[in-house]
């Protein structure tokens, strides 16, 4: 079997990515949301262009479909203090 590079998988390894953090946001895994939120980030500042598209059409669209979003995002900054 020919190995592709990891490049042409990049759209579907987010979109498990992105189907991982919705799960963990509706069922109120908070900690666990937080770590992957984390990788998200990491993965867009670090990323090359092809990255930061995948994350910013893949994620951002999902994750801000969901409500209330900003409710979630500040228990987890609350859990932090």
């Amino acid at each position: 079997m020919h190995q592709f590079p990891a490049i042409f998988h990049i759209y579907e390894t987010v979109q498990c990515l992105d189907t991982y953090l919705i799960r963990q946001l509706r069922n109120k895994n908070y900690a666990l949301l937080e770590k992957c939120l984390q990788v998200t980030g990491r993965l867009y500042e670090r990323g090359n262009p092809l990255v930061r598209n995948a994350v910013t059409r893949i994620i951002v669209p999902d994750l801000s479909r969901e409500r209330p979003v900003a409710a979630i995002v500040s228990k987890i900054l609350q859990g932090k203090q």
